[in-house]
């Protein structure tokens, strides 16, 4: 290999851990000279990332809604295989495979890559529960486009417990890819029947009331009868037409989660019709309504008990 003034370093490739090479160095003038040099061998794969290996797993935190708001940066470049098997169905080559966690907050989630970057596009991702050590494959997804940033679903997981999530590139040899993943939370399925006490999702009232149409009429189930629904920040809009309707001979009891402090509930823009509902409050202050411009309230066989209504 000729090196000249401004060529003076070499990369070789090919080469076997634990075998032994020889350098020849000469000049290639016929003439006798005196040049002297240094010689230097170095390695060329970057150094591990820091989170290598499972025990190191770079944490993710969980992004509450669709828009990624707390994506993790990652590369597989200098990263070494850490032996823990798969049963992808791409096949999957785990010999430059990287870590991540996250702590599930529903039993479904969806990560995504994106901004995928490098000689190779083709990632494997894998999701394991359990502890580093004794983990279980939950899923493997195959990511083989940058563009491909729709991400894929995790189903059966459960809230509070933490799972590990491998990523490797798909060609078997050293690469230098780069990317970005996120763990985000699914929009939860609409429905017009509340059927829990919560403040948010499934089944709540906020998320009956977000998820309506205008003119929808939202229900509730029998298990809320004589229950307090606790409302805390933000208020619940009530930006359009809407009709809460129920028959119970009890009531449901309206709240903050600090009823010393005045706080507005629910704010009513649209015309709000109520049915068979006793709603009461904790005290006068710990329920509050407002009506705005545009915005109207009617009661039908129904009761709003300890509460102010401002308009």
């Amino acid at each position: 290999i000729p090196f000249a003034q401004n060529n003076t370093s070499y990369t070789a490739t090919g080469l076997q851990p634990g075998t032994s090479y020889f350098l020849r160095i000469a000049s290639y003038d016929v003439n006798p000279l005196s040049t002297t040099f240094d010689v230097c061998i170095r390695d060329t794969v970057p150094d591990p990332p820091s989170n290598d290996e499972c025990v190191s797993a770079l944490s993710i935190t969980v992004s509450p809604g669709i828009i990624c708001t707390s994506s993790v940066s990652g590369t597989v470049a200098g990263a070494t295989p850490s032996g823990v098997a798969s049963s992808c169905p791409s096949g999957g080559n785990f010999d430059d495979d990287v870590w991540f966690s996250f702590t599930a907050t529903t039993a479904t989630h969806e990560i995504t890559l994106t901004d995928i970057s490098g000689p190779t596009q083709d990632l494997d991702v894998q999701v394991n529960s359990g502890s580093c050590g004794a983990l279980s494959q939950v899923i493997c997804h195959r990511d083989p486009s940058p563009s491909d940033s729709t991400g894929f679903e995790v189903t059966g997981l459960a809230p509070g417990n933490t799972y590990h999530i491998r990523v490797a590139s798909f060609p078997t040899g050293l690469q230098s890819t780069t990317f970005d993943i996120c763990v985000r939370t699914l929009i939860p399925p609409c429905t017009l029947v509340v059927t829990n006490t919560n403040n948010t999702g499934p089944g709540s009232l906020r998320n009956a009331i977000e998820c309506s149409e205008p003119g929808d009429t939202i229900r509730f189930a029998a298990a809320v009868n004589g229950q307090t629904i606790t409302i805390d920040t933000p208020k619940i809009v009530v930006a359009h037409d809407l009709v809460l309707e129920a028959d119970f001979s009890d009531h449901i009891t309206l709240s903050n989660s600090d009823i010393s402090h005045t706080n507005v509930l629910i704010c009513i823009q649209g015309n709000l019709i109520i049915n068979g509902l006793r709603m009461i409050g904790l005290s006068s202050e710990s329920m509050v309504w407002t009506i705005e411009t545009g915005g109207s309230l009617e009661l039908f066989d129904s009761e709003i008990e300890q509460a102010t209504v401002d308009r």
